[in-house]
């Protein structure tokens, strides 16, 4: 088999058997098996083709800080009652680090919450949609977000 023939076997997708990967390659290294669907071929030759093995990512972690509103259409909405209820939502995937009531305007408050969670797809969202479904929460805001 040409040189050619033997790179463009290496880079098919079909790929079963690999050189491993070593500083001193030559014909007469074995083969190794490899699960085609974990490996890619980064580099082939002749000879050799080095592989690339994904590795688990972890998750990491965003913090956030929101600004929850009263319900503009009630009146004396408790907004103590409000942040008492949100720290009953802390559990495994909300880590919550701070709830405040702040002055907004007029006698009028707002609940800030500070809270840590992992970066996964739908978290953040989550979230959101358990403090609204708080009897006397109106808008709520992202103020702030970072990844740590």
């Amino acid at each position: 088999m040409n040189e050619h023939k033997s790179a463009h076997l290496l880079a098919s997708p079909l790929l079963k058997k690999v050189q491993p990967p070593s500083p001193a390659l030559d014909a007469s290294t074995p083969l190794v098996e490899a699960p085609v669907s974990e490996t890619k071929v980064c580099c082939t030759s002749a000879q050799s083709a080095i592989l690339w093995v994904p590795e688990v990512i972890e998750v990491g972690m965003v913090v956030m800080t929101y600004k929850v509103n009263p319900d503009s259409d009630l009146q004396d909405v408790d907004t103590d009652a409000i942040a008492e209820t949100i720290a009953t939502l802390r559990n495994d995937d909300y880590d919550i680090q701070a709830i405040e009531t702040k002055p907004l305007a007029f006698g009028l408050k707002f609940v800030q919450v500070h809270v840590k969670m992992n970066d996964g797809e739908g978290l953040a969202d989550a979230f959101e949609a358990q403090m609204s479904e708080i009897h006397g929460v109106g808008e709520i805001e992202v103020l702030s977000m970072g990844l740590i």
